[in-house]
């Protein structure tokens, strides 16, 4: 009996955001469960899945081929929190598995260019001016609240 894919997504999502990795359950029967049942996962759903596995480390290719197919197929971007959740997902794809993003279709490319456009949430906060005080009193090339990839970095 297959769980929903709800209950998929939650599970991989709350492994993920505990940083527990098992690997038995994440690496085997739960992404052979979601690739069984991939066409009843919504956008929302898969963003969470991926976004879980990736956090706990645990890369599928065949599951992250077919779900970002799944999700580019049903078309929805999503608010900022998915955006921000499929900006890290692919960020770490680069970083991590730079030959499957290589290698990723054309259909692709207008998903990967949308996830480059998330603006995290980057509250100025009163240390960042004296940061930028003291990059230029030092006389360094940087400044505050300067992105990084899909982040903020302070300096």
């Amino acid at each position: 009996d297959n769980p929903p894919p709800l209950h998929l997504a939650l599970i991989a999502h709350g492994f993920g955001k505990a940083a527990a990795r098992e690997e038995n359950l994440l690496a085997g029967s739960l992404p052979d469960a979601a690739i069984n049942s991939m066409s009843g996962f919504t956008p929302k759903h898969i963003a969470c899945l991926l976004d879980g596995l990736t956090l706990a480390g645990c890369f599928r290719e065949d599951l992250f081929k077919s779900a970002l197919e799944e999700y580019i197929r049903l078309g929805s971007v999503g608010g900022n929190k998915r955006k921000r959740m499929m900006s890290r997902v692919i960020f770490s794809l680069v970083l991590e598995q730079p030959s499957f993003i290589d290698a990723a279709p054309m259909s692709w490319q207008p998903m990967l260019e949308r996830v480059k456009e998330v603006h995290p949430n980057c509250q100025a906060r009163p240390y960042h001016a004296e940061l930028d005080r003291c990059a230029r009193a030092l006389s360094l090339r940087a400044r505050a609240r300067r992105r990084k990839g899909p982040y903020f970095v302070d300096l």
